[in-house]
């Protein structure tokens, strides 16, 4: 009778061989103490866990067009969550990418920091004509800031009806 050895599989070779280099990695800074393995560690985590800019002004655009369309339907918890997510970003943004392609990206930002405010109090308010004001504000300090970072070919328009989002943006009967 023929007995077979267990087999290594490619999917655990290659989980050992993972294991391995992050502990090879580890061992490089640690014992460098500093200096290039610390930078290169630090380009090696940013590569893995950072996504390009395009990912998060993306995002604001999807957040922008849902706020809008929460605004015209004068759905106040979402549009809430919405400035909430616009204001997160900005935040995000500014410290992620204070520099992008040369540019003060997380300078020119701060630029969104007063409109996402105003639509945020009208929101809270309730104020339906003001949000819809401040939020096109918002949306054309969008476009400013597109032009200042060398992008005016990159243009915002404000949503006044819900997109073709598989969401319901029309506030639930209470």
């Amino acid at each position: 009778m023929h007995e077979s050895k267990p087999r290594l599989s490619l999917q655990s070779l290659a989980t050992v061989l993972s294991v391995l280099g992050i502990l090879a990695w580890s061992s490089l800074i640690w014992q460098a103490g500093g200096g290039l393995a610390s930078e290169a560690a630090a380009q090696f985590d940013q590569q893995q866990t950072s996504e390009p800019l395009s990912f998060y002004m993306g995002d604001m655009q999807r957040y922008s067009q849902k706020l809008g369309a929460a605004i015209a339907q004068q759905n106040k918890p979402l549009a809430r969550f919405y400035t909430e997510e616009i204001q997160e970003n900005i935040g995000f943004i500014k410290t992620e990418f204070k520099k992008y392609d040369q540019l003060p990206i997380g300078t020119q930002i701060q630029m969104l920091d007063p409109p996402a405010l105003s639509v945020r109090k009208a929101v809270e308010g309730a104020n339906w004509s003001q949000a819809r004001q401040k939020y096109e504000q918002m949306v054309q300090v969008c476009n400013a800031c597109h032009a200042a970072a060398q992008r005016p070919y990159v243009v915002i328009e404000p949503v006044d009806e819900a997109p073709a989002f598989n969401q319901r943006f029309k506030p639930k009967p209470e």
